[in-house]
């Protein structure tokens, strides 16, 4: 019986560590680790190509009148060419 009461412990706080508390996020990640979900990256569609480019939260916003093209991404220079494969979100 013992070892029953302390299977389902092991059980409760595992699933314990998978339950987020969304109003109290710090509850449950570091302030490294929340300031790493609180980056926004933008992303930007190549008019020549199609293909969408990432750009990093400190880049300037594109104006979205505005033509924006593979070459103009000087903040990522192996995917600043039409023939680049498009990267993924991480």
């Amino acid at each position: 019986t013992e070892e029953k009461v302390y299977k389902r412990q092991v059980t409760k706080i595992g699933l314990a560590a998978r339950v987020i508390d969304k109003e109290y996020l710090e509850r449950n990640f570091t302030s490294a680790e929340l300031a790493e979900i609180k980056i926004v990256y933008n992303w930007v569609c190549c008019d020549a190509c199609n293909k969408w480019r990432m750009l990093p939260p400190e880049a300037d916003d594109v104006d979205e009148d505005q033509t924006w093209e593979c070459r103009d991404n000087i903040h990522d220079p192996p995917r600043s060419k039409c023939d680049a494969p498009e990267r993924d979100e991480q």
